[in-house]
């Protein structure tokens, strides 16, 4: 919403929260211009009902299921060696693949992975609105190490999905 001052007789730009904008246009803007950058071409999109279910089903939180909600990729979006994914190959990795189908059982879901084979996960233990992102090493987790062994091996990466998507738009992920 625009006024003008009475002092100065300048234009001045009220902000005010769209509680409808899309929480992370930002990223998504980044990401896009990331790809542009190097030839990249994914598209974005609604996932559909039966993936966002999925998501649901996982207790994946609100504040990331909009994400694909709004921004679904149709494909791998790979920024320096870090990788996301559509709902389509979560679900492999999650439910097939290893270490993902070793780690959900424990409160971590893949959302994305490096070139190395190493997992992005959103901790779901988390008591926070939106579940900070570890990354876990795939030589470190199997179905016959220990838990306590594979909680010792993880990395922080970010405080949450946002910040994880701002990291990756950026490419300061770590990969290793």
């Amino acid at each position: 919403m625009a006024s003008f001052s009475k002092r100065s007789g300048k234009k001045k730009v009220e902000k005010t929260e769209d509680p409808a904008a899309f929480a992370y246009e930002e990223q998504l803007q980044l990401i896009k211009k990331n790809l542009s950058a190097h030839n990249e071409k994914v598209e974005f999109h609604e996932a559909s009902h039966h993936d966002l279910f999925y998501l649901q089903s996982c207790n994946i939180p609100e504040s990331i299921i909009e994400f694909y909600r709004t921004a679904e990729p149709d494909d791998v979006v790979e920024i320096n060696d870090a990788r996301i994914w559509p709902v389509s190959i979560l679900k492999l990795e999650n439910e097939k693949m290893e270490p993902g189908k070793t780690l959900f059982p424990f409160g971590f879901f893949v959302i994305g992975t490096t070139l190395y084979g190493d997992c992005y996960c959103l901790n779901l233990n988390s008591k926070k609105k939106d579940a900070e992102v570890i990354l876990a090493c795939h030589d470190e987790v199997d179905a016959y190490n220990s838990i306590e062994n594979i909680l010792s091996s993880i990395k922080f990466v970010a405080p949450s999905f946002q910040h994880f998507l701002t990291l990756f738009s950026k490419s300061k992920l770590k990969v290793d």
